[in-house]
């Protein structure tokens, strides 16, 4: 649930922690509690951290255009002929 709303958050940045708690039905304190565990234990932030940053990588347009390169047209060398 915690990363999800941070996802959400990521997707839509008008979008406030109030409203993106809401479909988990949890209060804005309990949510907090939440975030403070998940803070006290490195293994969890790192969790968080990667599936944060493969969300990211997934869903932005500069991301995605780099990983779907096209081919550019190579320029040929003009050869110089004797005139």
């Amino acid at each position: 649930m915690y990363i999800d709303v941070y996802k959400a958050m990521q997707s839509d940045h008008d979008l406030t922690i109030e409203t993106a708690i809401q479909p988990y039905h949890v209060e804005l304190e309990e949510f907090r509690q939440i975030e403070r565990k998940i803070q006290n234990q490195p293994r969890l932030v790192d969790r968080v951290r990667e599936a944060l940053l493969e969300h990211v990588k997934a869903h932005s347009a500069f991301a995605q255009a780099l990983a779907s390169p096209t081919a550019a047209a190579t320029p040929t060398p003009k050869k110089h002929g004797k005139k």
